[in-house]
C-alpha cells in the first residue's frame, strides 16, 4: 500500500532524478517515475530536467555536491565524469541481482563502460544510417543501395545525382550530404580501419594514412567531385530540413530521421553506410548512471533497472531500444513510418565495427582542438593532412596532463 501522508510520507525516501531530453521522451520519463514509486512506495522521485548543455550542467553540480542521485548519461559525457571518480561502479550490484548484460547491443555496451568497469545501464541508442529519396533515384535511374556497398559505389551514385535542374548554373540536388563533425566523418574512418587515437587514449592517430584518407574523401566529396554541399551551400540550414524538401538525395543521418520525415512528400528509405577496407560506424549511448555519493545507492539502482530493464524500455522516443529483443520487435512490427529496409537498422546496432566514438576525459577540450583546425578542410581552405599536423600535438599534450 502507498504511503500517504503524516508520518509514513515523512519517511519516504527522496530520490533525485536529473533528466535531459526531449519535452515528449521528459514527459514519458514523469510517468515512469509516477509507475516506479506506486511499485516501490517507499521512495518519492523527484525530476530535474537540465536545459541546455547537460554536460555542464552535470558537471557543475557534481562537482558542486549537489548532483542528483541519478542521472541521465550521453556517451560524450559519461566517460569523463566515470574518470572523475563521480560515478557509482555497477558490476558488482550487475552481479549480485545476476542482471545478463548480453541482452544489451554491444555497441550501447561500448559507451557505458569505461576502464574495465560498467558505469550505467543503456536505455537506448542511435546509429548514422544512410537516408536517399527513392523518387529521386527513380528519376535519374540509379540503383538504390544494397549490403556491402563501397566508397565508389557511393560516390557514382552521387554523382549520378547530383543536378542542376533549371540549368543556371547552381546545384540544384546534391548526391550527398556527410555531417563534417566527429559522428560524421568518423564512420569513414573506422571503414577504412583507422580511429582518432590509440586503445589508451595517449596518442593522437588520426595521421595515419588511412585516417587521411578517409578526411580526404568527404573533402573530396564537397570540393573536388562536387557532390556534396559545403557551409556556404548549407547556408545555415539544418541538412535534414535540405533532405525533406529534396534537395540531397541521400545523407548520414541519426535514426532520429525516421521520426523526422514522417509524412515527406516523397518516397524514402534507409541503408547502411558504405564501406571500403570494412564496415564502420558509430553510436550514442542514452544510459542511466549513479552519482557516487548519493544517500540512496540501493535506491538509486532499483530506479535505473526498472527503466533500463522493465517497461519503460520498449517507450524511448526517437531512439532505438538498447535492448536488443525489444529492438528487434519495434522495427521488425511494420509500424506505419518504419522504413521498408528497417532490418538495415538492425544490423548497423548489432556490427561489431559499430562503436562508441573516443569520448574519452577532456573531451571537450580536444574536440575544441580539432574543431578549429579542421575547419579550414571543411572551408577547402587547408589540407587534411596540414590540419591534423596542427592538431596533433595540441591534442596529445591535453592528452598527457
Amino acid at each position: 500500500m502507498a504511503a500517504c501522508g503524516g508520518e509514513d510520507e515523512d519517511r519516504r525516501i527522496e530520490l533525485r532524478w536529473g533528466l535531459w531530453g526531449t519535452p515528449e521522451a521528459v514527459q514519458n520519463q514523469r510517468r515512469f517515475a509516477r509507475d516506479f514509486m506506486r511499485l516501490h512506495p517507499n521512495v518519492r522521485v523527484e525530476i530535474e530536467p537540465v536545459a541546455g548543455d547537460v554536460t555542464v550542467a552535470f558537471s557543475m553540480r557534481l562537482a558542486g555536491g549537489d548532483a542528483p542521485d541519478v542521472l541521465y548519461a550521453g556517451n560524450w559525457f559519461l566517460f569523463e565524469f566515470a574518470d572523475k571518480g563521480t560515478l557509482l561502479p555497477l558490476d558488482d550490484l550487475i552481479a549480485r541481482d545476476g542482471i545478463d548484460m548480453g541482452q544489451f547491443f554491444d555497441s550501447a555496451l561500448s559507451g557505458i563502460q569505461w576502464d574495465g568497469a560498467t558505469y550505467a545501464l543503456p536505455e537506448a541508442i542511435n546509429v548514422e544510417m544512410l537516408f536517399y529519396n527513392q523518387d529521386i533515384f527513380d528519376r535519374y535511374g540509379v540503383s538504390y543501395p544494397e549490403p556491402g556497398w563501397t566508397w565508389d559505389d557511393y560516390l557514382e551514385k552521387a554523382r549520378r545525382l547530383t543536378q542542376d535542374t533549371d540549368g543556371d548554373g547552381r546545384t540544384d540536388i546534391w548526391g550527398c550530404y556527410v555531417w563534417t563533425w566527429i559522428p560524421g566523418f568518423l564512420p569513414f574512418m573506422l571503414q577504412n580501419e583507422s580511429n582518432m587515437f590509440d586503445d589508451d587514449f595517449r596518442r593522437f592517430t588520426m595521421d595515419d594514412p588511412r585516417a587521411i584518407e578517409a578526411l580526404q574523401f568527404i573533402q573530396d566529396l564537397i570540393f573536388r567531385y562536387r557532390v556534396a554541399p559545403g557551409r556556404q551551400a548549407l547556408q545555415s540550414q539544418l541538412s535534414i530540413d535540405m533532405f525533406a524538401s529534396g534537395r540531397i538525395a541521400m545523407g548520414s543521418f541519426g535514426y532520429w530521421g525516421v521520426r523526422e520525415l514522417q509524412g515527406a512528400p516523397f518516397r524514402w528509405d534507409v541503408a547502411e553506410l558504405p564501406r571500403r577496407r570494412t564496415t564502420g560506424n558509430v553510436v550514442h549511448v542514452h544510459s542511466f548512471a549513479i552519482n557516487r555519493e548519493t544517500e540512496h545507492p540501493e535506491e538509486a539502482w532499483e530506479l535505473i533497472k526498472y527503466l533500463t530493464l522493465d517497461e519503460p524500455a520498449r517507450e524511448v522516443v526517437y531512439l532505438i531500444p538498447a535492448q536488443k529483443r525489444i529492438a528487434a520487435e519495434m522495427i521488425r512490427a511494420g509500424n506505419e513510418g518504419m522504413p521498408a529496409n528497417a532490418e538495415a537498422i538492425l544490423a548497423t546496432a548489432t556490427d561489431p565495427n559499430t562503436v562508441s566514438p573516443p569520448f574519452g576525459p577532456r573531451f571537450g577540450e580536444y574536440s575544441s582542438v580539432l574543431g578549429l583546425e579542421l575547419d579550414g578542410v571543411w572551408l577547402g581552405k587547408v589540407s587534411v593532412e596540414e590540419a591534423v599536423r596542427k592538431a596533433k600535438p595540441q591534442i596529445e599534450l591535453i592528452l598527457s596532463e
